[in-house]
């Protein structure tokens, strides 16, 4: 690298030729670092790079990875998947001494297991921008990762997306947890997804128990797991206990009646059908719970937005009357998100799914109503929807379940 004084170029102002650089993307930036030692010091000021985003799963080869990572001070956020580039498996990207990125605001791992090729990169990465990340996704949740996680004490939002692996215990779980962020934002409703029972020695009550039990004064956002195992009792009581200030809450419709009574200030409600369905005595239940509240504790009184993941609505039909039944127990109801899966099994399913469609739109009122349905693009069904759903805002198919 040699530098070029004699060059027209050189005689730019450096806050210009920074101005210039913010318009390149990474590949170039890092480019540009190699003209002369004027423009690597330029090209690596943190104001260049701290809304940078790098995607494995995008990238060109692992190698650009390495290069972003010797060039850039700070990044947004950086994405490890199951199918990022090959190339990253074979790399060691932390050598000591040889990074200059010493700051990730966000880290998401989205790998399933410790098999995963990109596994020890993955690991590699957590370890060392722990401490420096505020927003962390995390899938292979196993001893190792779990030690990571303790040294993330700005951590503020986390989301783990597999279930814990054997090497993980109750006491590990509890020790990483005490030790991390004060975390606002807690997402475990895919914790369980895909899982089988003897997929971990830790179940969800556990991991609730041991988060809610260290963190639940500072939460603000939950979400619980969607599982076959199920909530116990005495981990929802926690909840309402520990989490006050709670204002957005994601649970499966059997945990909403014993969640929604105790917690005033939500503002945003999310729910997910499940095999154990809303009954007609769970309905009443949900209108005697609304009745006993007074003033500011009435239960549902700010909640301005609701979502709902509802499982073939022919037949699971109780919980789509329960959420028929809950908006119309909203009054500030302002958005109504709406994710159906099994829309069409038969095609008697149409009719009845419809009816059930229009009692929900009709009981949102004047609230905007998203509908995504889980199949692939269907013309009869979506004239279908908005023959009875005509002022529906947003109508979507897609074919996998969104992140």
């Amino acid at each position: 690298m040699e530098d070029e004084e004699d060059s027209p170029v050189a005689t730019l102002p450096p806050e210009l030729l920074q101005h210039v650089f913010s318009f390149l993307d990474m590949t170039n930036l890092c480019a540009v670092a190699d003209v002369c030692r004027k423009w690597r010091d330029l090209s690596r000021c943190a104001s260049l790079w701290r809304h940078r985003h790098v995607d494995l799963d995008c990238a060109e080869d692992g190698f650009l990875f390495l290069k972003i990572m010797k060039n850039a001070p700070e990044l947004a956020s950086i994405t490890v998947e199951e199918n990022s580039v090959p190339g990253f498996s074979d790399i060691e990207p932390l050598e000591p001494g040889s990074m200059v990125c010493d700051t990730v605001r966000a880290l998401r791992v989205g790998l399933k297991d410790d098999e995963s090729p990109h596994y020890d990169s993955a690991l590699a990465l957590l370890r060392r921008y722990s401490p420096t990340v505020e927003t962390l996704e995390l899938g292979a949740l196993d001893a190792e990762i779990l030690h990571a996680l303790a040294a993330a004490r700005r951590l503020r939002k986390l989301k783990i997306v597999s279930p814990l692996r054997e090497s993980v215990t109750v006491s590990a779980l509890r020790a990483a947890v005490q030790t991390c962020g004060a975390i606002e934002d807690l997402d475990l409703e895919r914790m369980c997804e895909y899982a089988e029972q003897d997929d971990s020695t830790v179940e969800p009550s556990e991991v609730v128990r041991e988060f809610v039990g260290a963190t639940g004064s500072t939460l603000r956002s939950l979400n619980l797991p969607a599982s076959f195992w199920g909530i116990e009792d005495d981990v929802l009581d926690e909840v309402v206990r520990k989490c006050v200030l709670l204002e957005s809450l994601g649970a499966e419709f059997r945990y909403a009646n014993r969640l929604i009574q105790c917690l005033p200030r939500l503002r945003s409600l999310r729910l997910v059908s499940s095999e154990q369905t809303a009954t007609r005595e769970y309905i009443e239940d949900l209108q005697q719970v609304v009745r006993l509240g007074v003033g500011d504790a009435v239960p549902l009184a700010r909640v301005e937005h609701l979502a709902l993941q509802l499982y073939y609505v022919a037949y699971q039909w109780e919980d789509a009357d329960y959420a028929t039944a809950l908006m119309r127990l909203c009054p500030r109801l302002q958005s109504l998100d709406l994710d159906i899966e099994g829309f069409v099994y038969i095609a008697q399913d149409v009719q009845v799914t419809l009816g059930r469609l229009r009692n929900l739109l009709e009981a949102a009122g004047t609230a905007r109503t998203r509908l995504n349905i889980f199949s692939e693009p269907n013309k009869a069904v979506e004239e279908a929807v908005l023959s009875v759903m005509p002022s529906i805002a947003e109508l979507t198919f897609t074919t996998s379940k969104q992140c």
